[in-house]
């Protein structure tokens, strides 16, 4: 008999741009591994100015947070891969509820394969 993988519920705030301070609500597994806050504000902080008007791929996207805080920060878009079908459906009720379904993606796949047959939009696009 499997025993039920621990979780834990923990929030995870979006640290700069139009959705400053909302606030995702992920349930943590061991797997799991958010990104902390430090390390994304390290992250855009380096980015810098490549974030605003471009897409954004979030790969392996777990909790969903450095593809909304591109989103938050400018990016004109964001596709966020992640396998998981619990956290692909946490991350579209956060998407639903932050009201940026327009312009950002959550798609269930594993990242490998959908790497191998991704295909970038052509230039400029």
């Amino acid at each position: 008999m499997s025993r039920p993988i621990p979780t834990e519920k923990t929030e995870i705030r979006i640290v700069a741009g139009s959705l400053k301070g909302r606030k995702l609500t992920v349930l943590v597994h061991p797997g799991m591994r958010p990104t902390p806050q430090m390390v994304r504000e390290a992250l855009f902080s380096i980015l810098g100015n490549a974030v605003p008007g471009r897409p954004f791929l979030d790969v392996f996207a777990g909790s969903g947070a450095n593809g909304l805080e591109a989103i938050s920060r400018g990016a004109s878009r964001a596709v966020l891969v992640e396998k998981d079908p619990k956290l692909v459906n946490d991350v579209q009720k956060a998407i639903d509820r932050f009201g940026v379904g327009d312009r950002t993606f959550v798609v269930r796949a594993d990242a490998y394969r959908w790497a191998e047959r991704w295909v970038p939009p052509p230039a400029g696009r």
